[in-house]
């Protein structure tokens, strides 16, 4: 362009611009170098602000705590990501709520339309004006003495009962059981109960009940004895010790391997026979009830006697005479002495030699 020749307007327009653009950047050089920041701070779009700690970095021009890359920046806080299946309340991670239901707090609402109530986690249609819901079901009112089961009215369990299966049946503490509509005290291990009052052992197969006892049954062989196993013995004998022994006879019984007679509860068995008991006062001898006598006596026949004196001796008749050495013989003192003479010798004999 030479001077002689006319700017157009587009022209002057341009180079107005490109004017004010140089000026803009040589301000902006002039103020970059003219304005100094201190030592704690640094330079951000031309202001002097400060700088960002070792664990912070600069983000949109704030200072923010840098994070871990499986954790993220919430509230000023580094806190772990959530999952694709969670979602962040607050500071806490959450599974995200299903469809059909909205955050209610920390948990999940279901969102029910309004001819529906939740139950159980669902949506259902609510009760009619004469019905009540009862375990998710709508059931029909009942009268204050009544309860509905299953859609019946039934007359409501006493108190100490509960219904089961429709029955009031009786509830018992701990440690009883019920049994003919009683609470009864649960049987030790091993046994049943077989009335109201009894428990009784469970034997096994290879066992026995015997007297509310359990017994092995009896080897091949043996057969039951009250709770003993003992032989089998043939017709008319009986296993005793291990061997089979012809049966007592009627009116005997066994002692061992010996049957012993039986007596009446007045007589007492003697050599296999059943005699009178001694009377008081008598003592056994035998087969005989001897009476028994003083020590300063002696039985005569059936008679209790005073013994000889010393120097005297009992005849066959019973009587004490004088006992004489050899050579002598007792003689009536009166019979062989004069009067005068009696008192001379005690008793009523004396020896005399043989005349």
């Amino acid at each position: 362009m030479t001077p002689n020749t006319k700017m157009t307007s587009t022209t002057k327009i341009a180079l107005g611009t490109f004017i004010r653009f140089i000026t803009v950047v040589i301000i902006s050089v002039v103020l970059y170098f003219s304005l100094k920041c201190t030592s704690e701070k640094e330079r951000v779009n031309g202001k002097c602000i400060l700088k960002c700690t070792e664990n912070q970095e600069r983000v949109k021009g704030e200072c923010i705590v840098k994070c871990t890359e499986n954790q993220e920046l919430v509230n000023g806080k580094c806190l772990v990501k959530c999952t694709n299946t969670e979602e962040r309340v607050d500071t806490t991670c959450l599974v995200k709520c299903s469809n059909g239901k909205i955050r209610f707090g920390q948990g999940c609402k279901l969102v029910c339309s309004n001819n529906q109530i939740e139950s159980n986690d669902k949506c259902i249609d609510k009760c009619g004006s004469d019905e009540v819901r009862e375990d998710g079901i709508c059931k029909n009112k009942c009268s204050d003495e009544r309860e509905n089961i299953n859609g019946f009215c039934l007359i409501k369990c006493d108190k100490g009962y509960s219904r089961n299966n429709g029955v009031c049946k009786l509830v018992c503490p701990f440690g009883q059981v019920e049994y003919n509509n009683k609470c009864l005290d649960k049987c030790p291990d091993g046994k049943h109960r077989i009335n109201s009052e009894k428990c009784i052992y469970v034997c096994t197969d290879d066992e026995d009940y015997i007297n509310e006892r359990c017994y092995y049954k009896c080897a091949p062989g043996l057969t039951r004895v009250g709770i003993e196993c003992s032989l089998l013995c043939p017709t008319g004998k009986e296993p005793v010790n291990g061997n089979c022994l012809n049966k007592c006879e009627n009116g005997k019984i066994r002692e061992g391997d010996i049957c012993k007679t039986i007596c009446s509860p007045d007589n007492e068995i003697i050599n296999g026979k059943c005699l009178v008991k001694c009377n008081n006062g008598y003592e056994r001898k035998g087969e005989i009830c001897q009476l028994i006598c003083s020590t300063n006596q002696e039985l005569i026949g059936a008679k209790c006697v005073d013994k000889c004196t010393v120097g005297y001796t009992r005849d066959y008749a019973g009587y004490c005479h004088i006992t004489c050495p050899e050579g002598q013989e007792a003689y009536d003192k009166k019979a062989v002495l004069p009067s005068n003479q009696w008192d001379l010798y005690p008793g009523d004999e004396i020896c005399v030699a043989g005349r």
